[in-house]
């Protein structure tokens, strides 16, 4: 199954040094105040793109956005979050998580095993530098979005789409 999930206003839990974000009771797909008031349609269209591709594939992708690091390092948010939230399925192990922090806008892109060669390190890499990189920084999570075409949502968007349409090795070229 397919997840597209933002959860800047659910709680967090402490385990230790790192913090995880909790796993939502009831998860929409795409929760987000930013994009939800303001790109609604927009919304919608990517909730629907992802339960279609969740029908088809049975992959399971996860986007989160956690409003900080708090001095932790995305790496191991992100393994923990996979873990945690049970990410994927556990016989074929075909997750994605996208994890995004808000503050430091950095971004973390952690594969199962069983997408690995569909979504090879070179792919994240090219995926978060050529595409969400710079669609975080023409965007600053401020209410309302000065312009819906630009940043964040476009981004994740594209990100959706490239994360679906991979078959194996993707050259950064073929993600501009």
């Amino acid at each position: 199954s397919i997840l597209l999930l933002q959860l800047p206003f659910f709680a967090a839990s402490q385990t230790g040094s790192d913090f995880v974000p909790q796993k939502p009771a009831y998860p929409r797909l795409l929760n987000d105040e930013n994009a939800y008031a303001y790109y609604h349609k927009d919304w919608r269209r990517l909730e629907d793109k992802l339960i279609n591709h969740q029908k088809r594939t049975g992959n399971q992708l996860v986007i989160v956005t956690i409003p900080s690091l708090q001095g932790n390092a995305i790496e191991a948010i992100a393994l923990q979050i996979f873990r945690s939230w049970g990410i994927g399925d556990k016989e074929t192990n075909t997750g994605l998580l996208v994890l995004i922090a808000r503050k430091e806008k950095q971004i973390k892109i952690e594969t199962g095993y069983g997408l690995e060669g569909q979504v090879t390190d070179l792919a994240s890499g090219n995926i978060i530098r050529n595409i969400l990189e710079p669609g975080l920084a023409e965007y600053d999570f401020q209410l309302p979005p000065a312009r819906k075409d630009k940043g964040y949502l476009p981004a994740l968007e594209r990100t959706i789409d490239t994360l679906i349409s991979l078959k194996g090795e993707v050259s950064k070229k073929a993600i501009h």
